[in-house]
């Protein structure tokens, strides 16, 4: 009796593992899923912004999964989508879930246009669609291949644009008196030092040596101006500020409380001092406006308050000064 039953059952087992097999796995319920958990802002330059997208993985097989790649199209409105893909070569080991990440850039040039479309909006309304796709091949009784998993994503993109600028730099000279005890005190006659003071503060062309083994402070200043050429409520925390010549280092600051913006255009005065003991080449070429032109570099932190996921973004700003720029006072 007990031989017969395994006889039976023998046939019973092969129709269900037919039936099964020329079943979608999908249509069971018995399939992969991929979830979005977030869209968050994860850095900025001066061209776009960049988002990281966070989704995971989960893997229902008794065997390892393998996602051949992740497809998506980033879109607002009716506008032409930003198209991307990613992740190819994950595997996911059986019955367990992985978590994994994607990063994609919205350029500056379509949010504001999109802006226009879209009038009085501080962010807008941007949407992921994309597909999944899974090797099923090493899946028991899988009737294909591969299958695709759809998913997709709400996140804001605030309307902003940063720009940058430095303008009126300029050398602020001592007074004649100062210039004269300084040249005096590092060793120079006092008739040449008051007759090479006098060339400095008349505008003539320099020597670039005429400021050797002398001890004097000139103050550099010059004006940074930080704008959004966007709409969204902003916040901008300027840092540490350094300007160079050929390599070295010839200011570093912090702009401290100076530098907390929060309205459209911003306009900040920097005043740093230059000693001529170790900057004085670079400071004749300044007076001189012909040499090598001074690199300013700043670094930021931009936050957008109403949207949470958008807080101390760093975004550093480097350009050169052309001494053709630079006025005395």
């Amino acid at each position: 009796m007990k031989t017969k039953k395994c006889i039976f059952a023998v046939p019973a087992l092969i129709f269900s593992v037919l039936v099964l097999s020329c079943s979608s796995l999908k249509e069971l319920g018995y399939s992969p899923e991929i979830k979005t958990q977030s869209v968050a802002l994860k850095g900025l330059d001066f061209e776009g912004i960049f988002f990281e997208c966070a989704y995971s993985i989960s893997n229902p097989y008794p065997v390892s999964l393998s996602v051949q790649g992740v497809e998506a199209a980033v879109s607002c409105a009716e506008a032409p989508s930003i198209q991307l893909s990613a992740d190819e070569g994950i595997s996911v080991p059986a019955k367990e879930s992985r978590e994994n990440t994607f990063a994609f850039k919205v350029p500056y040039s379509t949010i504001l246009s999109l802006a226009q479309e879209l009038p009085g909006r501080e962010s807008l309304p941007f949407k992921i669609e994309g597909t999944a796709h899974f090797d099923t091949s090493a899946v028991p009784f899988a009737d294909m291949k591969s299958i695709e998993i759809p998913f997709s994503a709400d996140f804001e993109v605030p309307v902003f644009k940063p720009e940058f600028s430095v303008s009126n730099p300029r050398i602020q000279l001592p007074t004649l008196s100062e210039l004269k005890n300084a040249f005096s005190s590092s060793g120079m006659a006092f008739t040449k030092a008051a007759s090479v003071a006098s060339q400095l503060l008349s505008g003539k062309t320099l020597s670039e040596a005429v400021l050797d083994g002398v001890d004097l402070d000139f103050a550099f200043l010059f004006d940074l101006t930080v704008s959004n050429k966007g709409s969204a409520s902003w916040q901008c925390i300027l840092e540490n500020c350094t300007v160079t010549s050929s390599a070295q280092e010839l200011i570093s600051l912090s702009l401290g409380s100076n530098g907390a913006l929060t309205s459209p255009d911003s306009t900040v005065p920097v005043a740093a001092q230059l000693n001529s003991l170790n900057a004085g080449k670079y400071i004749v070429q300044m007076i001189n406006q012909k040499g090598t032109a001074p690199v300013f570099s700043v670094s930021s932190k931009l936050s957008f308050p109403k949207l949470p996921y958008a807080k101390d973004i760093p975004l550093s700003y480097t350009c050169a000064i052309p001494l053709g720029n630079f006025s005395r006072e």
